[in-house]
């Protein structure tokens, strides 16, 4: 872990900047970690600029030491303030509470492992669903592991879903003889101010990729966005009520 004080440094921490930080010896949780800096007064280190990423990758050039914990597990660096919302889908520092601003990730970061049956895409895992349920009950279902309903706010997601979504779908009918057209997604509508949004994020939408003629709002009903299997995947404006098939996603 690497910690920061911000006063007059005491024994053993490095100034830089007006702040003082401790490449630390022993090992912690993160959790465990955060809980230390603070009974110095500080926090795990929060890297906001490029030039104060530069002085804690040569400081900790010069700190670390290979070892092995009391496990045998490898220790591969040093824990920092950095950590996910998953709820929200974001990173952000533990000690300010600031999303990041500056970001130094290694290729291919940050990565994540997806549960059996997922797939895996850009930094999210898919569900395809075999079961089918209303739009509120998939939602719940995604949010049971962890997830959400898929939002499709990139071009490369969209082309993606649509390949996937082609692959998966199998015509079926539900157990009250509805015919399943396709997947729900986590777009709803607000009746309020007329706008889409993404239901997980809370996010206003702001890419569509609507079937023609869609949204029609049938019967002003239609609040809930689905994919249809007739339009080549692409968007449609669905009763929220239906049984369908649906798409969960995590980060």
């Amino acid at each position: 872990m690497i910690g920061v004080v911000c006063s007059i440094c005491p024994p053993e921490w490095q100034t830089h900047n007006s702040n003082c930080y401790l490449f630390s010896k022993d090992v912690l949780s993160w959790e465990g970690a955060q809980d230390y800096c603070q009974e110095f007064g500080g926090y795990l280190t929060e890297i906001t600029t490029r030039e104060e990423n530069s002085f804690i990758e040569q400081t900790s050039k010069q700190n670390y030491h290979p070892n092995r914990t009391a496990h045998g597990k490898y220790l591969y660096g040093y824990w920092t303030g950095g950590k996910e919302d998953l709820t929200h889908r974001y990173w952000y520092w533990g000690g300010s509470g600031q999303k990041f601003t500056f970001t130094d990730w290694s290729p291919g970061e940050p990565s994540l492992v997806c549960p059996p049956d997922w797939e895996h895409h850009d930094n999210s895992c898919y569900y395809f669903s075999n079961d089918t349920l209303p739009w509120d009950g998939a939602q719940e279902y995604c949010q049971e592991f962890g997830g959400y309903l898929a939002e499709l706010t990139t071009t490369d997601e969209n082309n993606y879903i649509e390949q996937m979504s082609t692959h998966y779908y199998h015509p079926n009918s539900t157990a009250q003889g509805d015919y399943i057209y396709g997947y729900w997604t986590g777009g709803v509508k607000n009746r309020t101010d007329g706008n889409w949004y993404w239901n997980g994020s809370g996010q206003k939408i702001t890419l569509f990729n609507w079937a023609f003629p869609e949204p029609n709002d049938l019967a002003g009903k239609e609040n809930c966005i689905h994919i249809n299997s007739n339009e080549g995947f692409k968007w449609n404006d669905y009763v929220c009520t239906q049984n369908e098939y649906f798409i969960c996603e995590k980060r």
